[in-house]
């Protein structure tokens, strides 16, 4: 395809992920951001809506929405709630329904399916590319020439929507465990609606397969799948009321009112109960990996596959939105939603911010899983933003300024849009800007030369990694093209490492070039 030059189409080519370092709980509650969240859903409330993302039905529709850190508070070692908002509507007041708080316990319906995969890290490991076989071998005689091929089916496929398995088994309700008998043989005689990794396609019956290996790998061989979930995740967290549908599950009248537990559907996907306290526990600790270790937590993190909207990928279990364009920095949210008789849930993780939300809601005049959270949701999301500007305004100040050598080299960073530009350099009393630019075949005044935070970190240095761009450089299309993911290190005549040393507040007392000088803070 022809290129043309078009420098005014100009836009920063970052390296997906590293922006900016996330913003601390503090930075966050200094810029007034829960003020304006308050705000927002007052005014939701207030006006029935909003304009840009469509009506709500305040007078039966309750909910409770609260926004999390993956930053531990200190002293209490919590997870850090930055925001809660509860609406208790006209209609459950007037039917003498408790007030909504961020204790009153929901149906989780599909948002479970991310608690199934969870426990599957914990217990099992993060094998995503075995076959369900090696974890349940009797499968390998269930198949035919035209059913279901079960030594293909990965664990990633059932985690990931890609088994190509039937939605939901007919040997399967919400109100107790499945028999495992009955389901497997229910499976088979349907067989598949599509082959493994083809295509997203969600499947209940794919997490109750996951559970079924999670119990059979029990100490026992028989322990049941929610003891596992409560010893696994519920329990160590302190997520007390967090359970499943059931009889005597659950004493809290909202949390079941309205269920047809006779309903169809696989326990491991859809029949989960909690609180937004609790889900927050659990957003903390899955941003934090304090359950899980951080390795696996970014592998899991990071898998998905496309849908039809490119905006929309689709991960292990999570449906993931890609906000921002060609020209502006692309913030994932990784979130998972549900919907099941008269309620509703949301729950969604940025670890780009380090912060997430979670929105759980009822409506009893609505039924069969219809409520819509959209709303709730996009209004939810639009608070990110404005966290990614106090993100910005914490790197600039501990980040950014003069910085001297020894020797009398200056070293001068600022914040002018993604990452830290480099704005003068200069080492040996050379002009380093220069080198760069004569090494990459830019001309200095074309030069962008950022530097970019990695998670290569310690609480006393940080890594960034260095990023050269041609402002002049011709765009395809129209769209500019965004290959410096393909250039970090490339060059190896110039710097590329950075390590900024930092103090006990988390400012920058200096930066030392992998390989080259150390700039102090003037």
């Amino acid at each position: 395809m022809g290129q043309t030059p078009c420098p005014t189409d100009y836009a920063v080519a970052n390296v997906v992920r590293s922006y900016f370092p996330p913003p601390s709980a503090s930075s966050i509650k200094g810029a007034g951001l829960i003020e304006r969240f308050q705000a927002a859903f007052d005014k939701l409330i207030r006006d029935g809506g909003d304009k840009v993302y469509g009506p709500i039905s305040t007078n039966t529709t309750s909910f409770s929405v609260i926004f999390f850190s993956g930053t531990k508070n200190t002293g209490t070692g919590e997870s850090s709630s930055l925001f809660e908002y509860q609406y208790t509507s006209p209609y459950d007041a007037a039917h003498g329904l408790p007030a909504i708080t961020a204790d009153t316990q929901f149906p989780l319906a599909e948002v479970t399916m991310v608690f199934t995969v969870y426990a599957w890290l914990l217990k099992m490991g993060d094998n995503w590319n075995d076959p369900i076989t090696n974890f349940l071998p009797d499968l390998n005689d269930k198949g035919d020439h035209f059913g279901i091929q079960w030594q293909d089916i990965t664990i990633g496929d059932l985690a990931g929507h890609t088994s190509g398995l039937i939605r939901s088994s007919s040997a399967c309700t919400i109100g107790k465990s499945c028999e495992s008998s009955a389901f497997l043989e229910d499976i088979a005689s349907q067989g598949p609606v599509f082959l493994p990794h083809t295509t997203p396609m969600i499947s209940y019956a794919a997490f109750q397969i996951l559970a079924m290996a999670i119990e059979e790998s029990s100490k026992t061989g028989s322990q049941a799948y929610t003891q596992i979930m409560n010893e696994a995740i519920f329990k160590p967290l302190g997520m007390g009321n967090t359970s499943f549908v059931g009889p005597n599950k659950c004493s809290n009248f909202s949390a079941t009112h309205g269920l047809n537990m006779t309903a169809r559907g696989e326990q491991a996907a859809i029949s989960g109960i909690s609180t937004t306290k609790d889900l927050a526990r659990a957003g903390g600790a899955i941003l934090s990996s304090e359950l899980l270790g951080a390795s696996a937590t970014r592998s899991w993190m990071q898998r998905s596959v496309d849908s039809s909207n490119l905006r929309n990928g689709v991960g292990y279990p999570w449906e993931i939105y890609r906000s921002g364009n060609a020209t502006s920095p692309i913030l994932p949210v990784l979130t998972k939603s549900g919907a099941i008789g008269s309620y509703a849930s949301y729950f969604g993780v940025s670890p780009d911010l380090n912060v997430g939300f979670a929105i759980l809601a009822r409506d009893f005049t609505v039924t069969d899983g219809k409520l819509d959270l959209n709303v709730y949701a996009d209004i939810a999301s639009d608070t990110l933003r404005p966290l990614q500007k106090a993100a910005v305004g914490e790197m600039a100040a501990r980040y950014t300024g003069l910085f001297k050598s020894e020797s009398g080299d200056m070293l001068l960073l600022n914040v002018t849009g993604p990452g830290l530009e480099v704005i003068k350099m200069s080492e040996d009393g050379k002009n380093q800007k220069q080198n760069v630019a004569n090494a990459s075949g830019i001309k200095e005044s074309s030069l962008d030369f950022r530097l970019y935070p990695t998670n290569v970190r310690t609480a006393e240095r940080h890594q960034y990694v260095a990023v050269f761009q041609d402002r002049d450089a011709p765009v395809d299309a129209g769209t500019p093209t965004c290959i410096t993911w393909q250039d970090v290190g490339s060059l190896t005549s110039v710097p590329s490492k950075f390590i900024f040393e930092l103090n006990e507040k988390g400012m920058t007392v200096s930066v030392a070039v992998k390989n080259g000088k150390t700039y102090a803070r003037v």
